[in-house]
């Protein structure tokens, strides 16, 4: 598809490493990996 073509630079995928997409992306995947161990610690202390 055109759309995903033209959309590859903001996926995190080749030359689109400092767009605003993935620097999102990045942000929201580390911010959810945080919290999946955050909540396991926490339910290992309990």
């Amino acid at each position: 598809m055109a759309v995903a073509h033209a959309l590859q630079p903001f996926t995190g995928e080749g030359s689109g490493e400092g767009s605003l997409f993935g620097v999102l992306f990045r942000t929201f995947r580390l911010l959810f990996l945080i919290r999946s161990v955050t909540i396991f610690a926490v339910f290992r202390l309990h």
